[in-house]
């Protein structure tokens, strides 16, 4: 049992924490830790105890996975990215592969630079280089919170140049896809022509958004407040997916459950198209009369009018 003075006179010490010969100790499973000298005063004994409980990484990988095991409120398809982005390493078939692991991981988090995140685009190239450093950003800003890093290195830092898809689906094309997909397959593609909705959003949509005056949601990208007004066509295909799900979710699988994203994607690659899902949202937003304003970034909440 511990020996130590609990506290000096007129001081609340923390939780276990005792004093002993002019120290601070932390007592644990019957273990002293030592921390400050009782003259160091209490911010020093604070930051002593923050680094004993929540150990300050000691490397980049460290840091890494102490990101990964915390939460961080992102949407699900960002959290897979950023995981997939974190956790790479060189393979059997790919042993060259350049990783953000392999690059940094046994680097002292405080010598990341932005000359050396930069150095990681141009070796890396190409878009994916720009959502690892997006990943990086994202643990560099928490270790700041965490009092771990002084600054993002990755802030600042130029992104490869991205080209924009430029492939608009035609009418045509829509329409033989639309005529060869599975009923639950065509109501969410239309869906996603008539609102321009993100997939996830529209996977995640449930019975609870349908409204009188149209599906209400909150994005889960940016956490914007959306309401798609009714037209005839949104609410027809609405209405027959709701009186196929047999849960709350509004679109379902041709097998009842909810879609997942691997399934959305084997459902388009079985209609073997030359164009993606997410390309529907490029159409509805050049199909719309006016534009559906998908590319506004202020607009705290919108409403949109469907395509049809």
């Amino acid at each position: 049992a511990p020996t130590g003075r609990r506290a000096q006179k007129g001081t609340t010490l923390p939780p276990r924490v005792h004093v002993k010969s002019g120290r601070y100790y932390l007592v644990q499973n019957n273990r002293w830790i030592a921390l400050t000298r009782v003259s160091e005063g209490e911010p020093a004994l604070l930051e002593s105890l923050r680094e004993v409980k929540d150990p300050r990484p000691r490397t980049v990988a460290e840091l890494f996975d102490s990101w990964l095991r915390a939460e961080h409120g992102l949407a699900a398809k960002t959290m897979r990215d950023y995981r997939a982005a974190l956790t790479a390493m060189p393979t059997t078939k790919d042993p060259n592969r350049i990783t953000l692991r392999r690059v940094f991981g046994r680097m002292a988090p405080r010598d990341l630079t932005q000359s050396l995140v930069a150095q990681y685009l141009e070796r890396r190239g190409g878009v994916k280089a720009n959502r690892e450093v997006a990943a990086l950003g994202s643990v560099c800003s928490w270790a700041m919170r965490k009092g771990w890093l002084e600054s993002n290195p990755t802030n600042g830092v130029r992104r490869n140049r991205e080209k924009p898809r430029e492939r608009y689906v035609t009418n045509r094309e829509l329409g033989q896809a639309l005529k060869r997909a599975h009923p639950a397959t065509r109501d969410i593609m239309l869906a996603a022509y008539l609102t321009g909705l993100r997939q996830g959003d529209l996977r995640e949509l449930t019975k609870d958004s349908v409204a009188r005056e149209g599906l209400k949601i909150v994005e889960s990208k940016k956490g914007k407040r959306v309401v798609v007004t009714w037209s005839g066509p949104l609410k027809a295909l609405v209405l027959r997916s709701l009186a196929r799900s047999q849960g709350d979710h509004v679109f379902t699988s041709p097998f009842g459950k909810p879609w997942s994203f691997w399934g959305l994607q084997s459902a388009m690659r079985r209609l073997e198209v030359d164009w993606t899902f997410h390309d529907l949202r490029a159409k509805a937003e050049s199909d719309h009369r006016t534009g559906m304003g998908l590319l506004s970034r202020y607009k705290r909440a919108r409403r949109i009018a469907p395509v049809g």
